[in-house]
């Protein structure tokens, strides 16, 4: 199959304009974005985990991992290199409102890959929390707002910050810094993405100094680097975050392009 044209299928057959309509008029659902090379992905494992996760908090019921799988094959084809985002939402929305758990839908869209962003980021401080931080949910009016407001102001992202100060995520990335001395990455309520969790890993294994502890944005000062990091970019060096500025540097972002390098490829 080739991936050059979008390819959208729910339960394996082509979307429907009442799927489309649906998802139009109703944000309850969540998903997960993955790249795919030759018929694999980094951490794939991680991406099926997380949506029987979210499932349970959502539907109260898990897909069928084997049926999730066979969606995504069947979407993707023989395609060697592509972006995918598996969805799962409910045709059933008056039962799932009701109470009822319900196997959600699989909806799996394909379209060209993305290649990693190189530039670096500016990013203005955002007090805002994502609701239901831990799912990777629909509802993004929020997020998005955050975000346009951010390029008003005149920088190119907004990086979140939680009611008590304490620094959590980016607009779709996860955020890391490094003091000098160690990879710190924050300790407050956020998605945990899975380029996160396989940088994490791997810092781990390479015994690289890492820790996981509460950033207040009034402490951002005592960072000399921070970065950016989501399913399409492992790193992407942050060089102003509000008035602060921060040299890139290229050092240690070549490191965490190492480290993410060393991640296996996992088959569909």
């Amino acid at each position: 199959m080739e991936t050059s044209a979008p390819v959208v299928e729910v339960n394996g057959a082509p979307v429907t304009p009442a799927d489309l309509e649906l998802l139009a008029f109703s944000n309850y659902g969540h998903y997960t974005s993955m790249q795919v090379r030759q018929h694999a992905v980094r951490g794939l494992d991680l991406h099926l985990s997380r949506l029987d996760e979210n499932a349970r908090i959502l539907f109260g019921q898990t897909p069928d991992p084997g049926r999730v799988r066979d969606c995504l094959r069947h979407a993707v084809g023989t395609g060697r290199a592509c972006s995918v985002q598996v969805t799962l939402f409910s045709r059933a929305l008056r039962c799932l409102a009701h109470g009822s758990a319900v196997e959600p839908d699989i909806m799996v869209a394909v379209s060209p890959p993305d290649e990693p962003q190189t530039s670096a980021l500016r990013v203005r401080c955002a007090d805002y929390e994502r609701e239901t931080p831990q799912v990777k949910h629909l509802a993004t009016y929020g997020l998005l707002r955050e975000v346009r407001a951010a390029r008003t102001a005149g920088f190119d992202d907004a990086l979140f910050v939680d009611r008590t100060g304490l620094v959590s995520e980016g607009s779709t990335w996860n955020v890391c810094f490094h003091d000098g001395h160690q990879w710190v990455w924050p300790n407050a309520p956020a998605l945990r993405g899975v380029t996160m969790q396989l940088l994490q890993t791997a810092m781990r294994e390479a015994g690289v100094p890492v820790a996981s502890e509460p950033v207040l944005a009034t402490d951002l000062g005592k960072f000399t680097a921070a970065f950016a990091t989501n399913s399409v970019t492992a790193a992407r060096p942050l060089t102003a975050m509000d008035a602060l500025t921060l040299k890139r540097d290229d050092t240690l972002l070549s490191m965490l392009h190492a480290l993410y390098d060393t991640v296996p490829w996992q088959p569909l």
